[in-house]
């Protein structure tokens, strides 16, 4: 075990996450921060004599652990928690040098296929050799099985001396390993329940979760099962490449086209589980037959787990991604864990006209919504009637967070908030998963995108098939050509949503620029991905957002007039405003014509001619005040090229007066109505 430097104690700390709970000392990451200068030599001192002396003190063994309900359990039944542990602080920087020095050691030989908290790479790898298999059955008009295996309380129950020896046959010898033996002996845990805490409790198994060497300890301790399924030489290929059994830590799947095989490799499961002294759940364990054939039935057996039936469902769920017969997503489940979201989001501001501004509620989508609507969506095969309702649901909530009516453009809906489609939001993943894939060139995945990418054609079911198609679309070099020669990562994640995100404001611009009711928007200043100024111009005021609403209504021609209602009632309505009794209300009329509103109207333009008077002169003023069209426009949307020569700083100002005056008419034109 190498000595440290101080440099590397502050790297370290830094390194640390912040906002968690504090340990059991009431120390947490942000006491050490503060402090990094003056207390790193003291703490390189510490962590030295520690590797010297081969022994890590008892304080520094002593957990807090919280336990917490997993999701849609029963909160009466102690088994449905799970145990997070907070270590003390000085001990998880301890853990992270230890770390840091052992996974030299250990990455070599961890198995390809385990792609748990695995450096540079993503669990929803191991989706994707899932979908492959999938696919590569279906090119070849076959069934499948797929088998996912519940290992109970898998960190928990960790065998410490298993482990030890495991480690030591994988090359951790000498100072590291006594460390590590350590470390795991003499080890305490105190149970924290409503704010107390519970006698000191030693542990004598288990690995806990949320200490910095817990992922890379169990990693260890179940990459022989990995090891064992690939020497059967039963398993699945997909060429050359076995992915028999993709791995994310503990959550661990078998794929093969026969019973009889599936059988086989679950005995080696259940084998290395009672020498290492764990348990699969058969009871929680299932296996999905994806595109069944007539003539597996009569084939088909029933697999076991020790003398236990392994059931087979419709449905199971694996990296919380849900496999089915048709290997299709659940649209009704994604849209309703969506929808929960969004109700849970409603405390926080996210909903429509009475809530927070729209640009504040659009990143609370983007950031809790969409990833649990979409989670590991590219993995599966996506529909069109499956993208359509995506669409719709997404537009509907779009909408109601800019407080549009529901006959609002689609093109003004994404293009105001500066969002994109459903579908694109889909090809995003796509394209980063495959960034993934070529940062990783010594990588299965890499093997094994390389292959399909040469063989497969056009018509196959290959979800780099689909890939590829994705690359034409945007007009992204081809993958092929990205595997011989990768971008790096932020080269990548820079080109591909770029690409995407003009593709889809070009074909928004384009919608729009057909559709009359949106004459008024601007839609060549617009940037893709970017929120329009009568958004922007809001920042997160939740008043003048509900000022912004109206307005928006005008921009998209979703505001009702006089003249609207005359338009289709057939001849039975009459054009004639209803406040002054003179004219057709049509949108002039209401913003400069209608004598019953003058008195709210002339203080706001007033203020608009000001505004215009630092930037242009007297004439050109007149010209824009007497020309009706420009004068809607400036009002309605001043960004506009018809209204030109208007710097940014004045268009904020521009904006938030016409912003007024438009409410302010509203409100008077409403109480009108309201009393008639």
């Amino acid at each position: 075990m190498e000595k440290i430097s101080v440099e590397e104690i502050k790297k370290t700390i830094k390194n640390l996450n912040k906002g968690k709970s504090p340990d059991h000392a009431g120390i947490t990451a942000e006491h050490i921060c503060h402090c990094i200068n003056e207390i790193a030599p003291i703490l390189t001192e510490i962590i030295n004599t520690i590797i010297d002396l081969k022994e890590v003190p008892a304080v520094l063994k002593v957990g807090v652990l919280t336990p917490v309900l997993k999701k849609g359990k029963e909160k009466s039944l102690p088994q449905n928690y799970r145990g997070i542990t907070v270590t003390p602080l000085i001990g998880k920087i301890l853990e992270s040098i230890i770390k840091k020095q052992i996974e030299p050691i250990l990455n070599p030989t961890q198995h390809e296929l385990q792609r748990g908290f695995t450096e540079d790479t993503s669990p929803l790898i191991a989706a994707l050799l899932i979908t492959e298999c999938i696919n590569e059955a279906k090119d070849k008009g076959e069934s499948i099985y797929l088998e996912t295996l519940d290992a109970e309380k898998a960190f928990d129950v960790v065998w410490h001396d298993s482990l030890l020896r495991k480690l030591y046959l994988d090359g951790i010898e000498g100072d590291q390993w006594l460390l590590l033996k350590s470390l795991h002996e003499e080890a305490y845990t105190t149970v924290k329940w409503n704010g107390e805490l519970s006698n000191m409790i030693q542990i004598k198994q288990g690995i806990r979760q949320g200490a910095k060497l817990s992922t890379t300890m169990y990693k260890r301790f179940n990459n022989n099962i990995l090891y064992a399924l690939e020497d059967a030489r039963i398993g699945t290929y997909i060429g050359s490449e076995n992915v028999t059994s993709p791995t994310c830590a503990d959550d661990l799947a078998l794929v093969h086209k026969e019973t009889t095989a599936l059988q086989t490799l679950t005995n080696i499961v259940h084998y290395h589980a009672c020498k290492d002294r764990f348990k699969i759940n058969p009871t929680k364990s299932e296996i999905v037959h994806i595109y069944p054939q007539k003539k597996d039935s009569i084939e088909e057996q029933e697999v076991k787990l020790g003398e236990s039936i392994i059931q087979q469902v419709e449905e199971s769920k694996h990296l919380g991604i849900e496999r089915n017969s048709n290997n299709t997503p659940n649209i009704q489940e994604r849209l309703r864990t969506a929808r929960k979201t969004m109700y849970a989001l409603m405390g926080a501001g996210m909903h429509g006209t009475n809530g927070l501004s729209p640009i504040i509620t659009f990143n609370m989508w983007t950031t809790y919504v969409i990833p649990r609507m979409l989670h590991g969506i590219e993995m599966l095969t996506i529909r069109k009637g499956d993208i359509n309702s995506l669409e719709m649901f997404q537009r509907k909530t779009l909408k109601q967070l800019q407080g549009l009516p529901k006959n609002a453009p689609t093109a003004a809906v994404y293009l105001l908030i500066g969002a994109i489609p459903a579908e694109g939001l889909i090809h995003l993943r796509f394209l980063s998963t495959f960034g993934n894939i070529i940062q990783n060139k010594d990588s299965l995945e890499y093997r094994v995108a390389k292959r399909q990418l040469v063989y497969k054609d056009g018509n196959s079911n290959s979800w780099f098939t689909t890939l590829v198609q994705i690359h034409e679309k945007y007009e992204l070099p081809s993958p092929i050509t990205l595997l011989e020669t990768p971008p790096n990562k932020n080269q990548w994640k820079t080109q591909y949503k770029t690409a995407v995100k003009k593709f889809w404001h070009d074909s928004l611009v384009e919608e729009a620029n057909y559709k009359t009711s949106l004459n008024l928007l601007d839609t060549i200043g617009l940037k893709p991905g970017k929120p329009h100024t009568v958004w922007e111009n809001v920042k997160n005021n939740p008043f003048e957002a509900h000022k912004a609403m109206v307005k928006v209504k005008l921009m998209t021609g979703t505001y009702r007039f006089q003249c609207d209602r005359a338009k289709f009632s057939g001849g039975r309505i009459s054009d004639t405003c209803k406040l002054c009794k003179k004219e057709s209300e049509d949108m002039h009329h209401f913003l400069f014509q209608c004598e019953v509103l003058d008195t709210k109207r002339k203080p706001y333009i007033q203020k608009l001619k000001s505004i215009l008077s630092e930037t242009h002169e007297e004439q050109v003023i007149e010209g824009i005040i007497q020309d009706n069209e420009k004068m809607v426009q400036l009002t309605v949307d001043c960004t506009h090229p018809a209204v030109s020569r208007i710097t940014h700083k004045n268009r904020g100002k521009i904006e938030q007066t016409a912003r007024g005056m438009i409410y302010a008419l509203h409100r008077e034109r409403s109480a009108i109505l309201v009393k008639e």
